[in-house]
């Protein structure tokens, strides 16, 4: 799809398979919801899900009259605004304030699947400069991004039902029910995971000759193997172990390369006793027996 240029920037709009879009009539906002007081302090006027959305690409000059918030369920994504540039993995959310340029796009090798939601209403601004909004506008992981997307989804059901004042006002109640949700049970942030993942990938590279468990090495970080797992994998995309065999491996090629040693003898190096097993798992995932790697010309 070719980029689209509007009056505001450049965007790919979406329209792909799976495509949900809501759009809430603008009279009826200004009828039904600017009037009420249950509902015009923080209300929706625009929502959409975008599964694996390929080439998808937003730049806004000028940012949008809504604050914008976004939640990444699978692949991957990025965007860029005042307050920086991220990566955007699954299980992260943020918020783009209004009125604030802004780019966002999806990978392009693992796209990334968003639901989206525009908020408007009496009191956008004043949420929107709580701290607990303002550090949201780089990514932030919840951790019930399960229970996230069936609030999105429930939102669509109530819509594509029509915009009465009943489901008007029950889509809106839902609607502090997600931002609650998404603001204030928060996991650790991309800069708190990141630094847990490098200094658990900076102790195995400095134990490669060891052995550990899930548990063994949770323990050395003070989490819960299920904690630890989550995070590092979050972060990776590999569990722990599987990390820790990558580099492994990646310590005997360097080994089979550029050192003399025979095959039973790089596998201690690496932490493996068992010559056979090492050679096994080395050909499972290098797809050649360390014999025949070190036998192929590199360079």
């Amino acid at each position: 799809m070719d980029k689209l240029q509007t009056e505001k920037g450049w965007a790919n709009y979406w329209q792909g398979k799976g495509r949900k879009l809501i759009v809430i009539p603008k009279e009826v906002l200004k009828t039904k919801v600017v009037p009420n007081i249950l509902l015009n302090q923080l209300y929706m006027t625009d929502l959409g899900f975008y599964p694996a959305a390929s080439a998808h690409y937003t730049f806004r000059e000028t940012g949008c009259p809504e604050m914008v918030v976004m939640l990444c369920v699978a692949g991957k994504g990025k965007y860029e605004s005042k307050a920086g540039s991220y990566t955007v993995l699954p299980g992260q959310f943020f918020i783009l304030p209004p009125g604030q340029m802004h780019q966002y796009e999806a990978d392009a090798l693992d796209p990334w699947s968003i639901y989206w939601i525009r908020i408007t209403g009496s009191n956008m601004s004043k949420f929107c400069t709580q701290a607990t909004a303002k550090k949201c506008f780089r990514p932030m992981y919840t951790k019930n991004v399960m229970e996230a997307a069936r609030l999105f989804e429930d939102l669509f059901v109530t819509l594509e039902n029509g915009c009465s004042l009943q489901n008007l006002t029950y889509a809106n109640m839902t609607l502090q029910h997600l931002l609650a949700l998404l603001l204030f049970r928060l996991q650790e942030s991309v800069k708190e995971i990141t630094s847990l993942t490098n200094k658990a990938i900076n102790f195995m590279r400095e134990q490669i000759h060891q052995q550990y468990s899930l548990q063994e090495l949770a323990s050395v970080f003070n989490y819960s193997p299920s904690q630890f797992s989550n995070l590092f994998k979050k972060e990776t995309g590999y569990s722990p172990i599987d990390y820790f065999i990558h580099l492994k491996l990646q310590e005997s090629c360097k080994l089979l390369d550029f050192t003399g040693l025979k095959i039973y003898e790089v596998a201690l190096k690496v932490g493996y006793k068992d010559p056979y097993h090492f050679s096994k798992l080395f050909k499972k995932i290098m797809h050649v027996s360390p014999e025949q790697y070190r036998q192929v010309k590199k360079g």
